[in-house]
């Protein structure tokens, strides 16, 4: 189960991968917010809606992620 404890924590091209665990439903089922926040600019958040919120990304989809939303914004 994911916990505050166990989250990954990956930077790719100035972009760190900062998950965070929302909260714990009545059900014991906790979920995490997927954020990726740019080094040089802490305030610059892009929030990844595109993953499944039980589980943490491998380092492999977040350089997918990253190099995707990088064509987008050029």
């Amino acid at each position: 189960m994911i916990s505050h404890h166990n989250a990954p924590s990956f930077s790719y091209r100035g972009w760190v991968y900062l998950p965070e665990v929302e909260h714990e439903d009545d059900d014991g089922i906790r979920k995490a917010t997927h954020r990726f926040v740019n080094r040089a600019d802490p305030s610059d958040i892009m929030i990844c809606a595109e993953h499944l919120p039980y589980d943490w990304m491998t380092f492999q989809e977040v350089v997918e992620f990253i190099n995707k939303m990088e064509r987008v914004r050029s």
